[in-house]
C-alpha cells in the first residue's frame, strides 16, 4: 500500500468494521471520529470490486452487493489509513 500524503497507516483494531462477517450492510467507524473520506473494498486478486468516496463522516454504513467470500478493504481518512479484511456469506 501506499501511503503519500497520509499521516499514519493503522492497525485493523483501530477501526470498527461491524458486523463482520456481513450479509448485506456492514458499518465502518473511527475510534476518534475523524472522518472518513473514502473506503475500497478489493477482492484476493487486489480488484477493487466497490468502492465509495462520498462519505465524510466518522460511521459509514456501505451496501455489499458482492458474492460470498473474502474480501480486503481500504480506508481513509483525513489523518489516516486503515486496511483489513472482511467475510461476506
Amino acid at each position: 500500500l501506499m501511503t503519500t500524503g497520509i499521516n499514519s497507516v493503522a492497525r485493523q483494531k483501530d477501526l470498527k468494521v461491524y458486523p463482520n462477517p456481513v450479509r448485506d450492510k456492514i458499518y465502518f467507524e473511527t475510534p476518534t471520529g475523524d472522518k472518513l473520506k473514502s473506503i475500497e473494498i478489493l477482492n484476493l486478486q487486489g480488484k477493487i470490486v466497490l468502492k465509495s468516496i462520498r462519505m465524510d463522516s466518522p460511521v459509514v454504513p456501505m451496501d455489499i452487493p458482492l458474492s460470498p467470500g473474502l474480501y480486503y478493504y481500504v480506508a481513509l481518512s483525513d489523518k489516516s489509513q486503515y486496511a483489513g479484511k472482511i467475510i461476506i456469506y
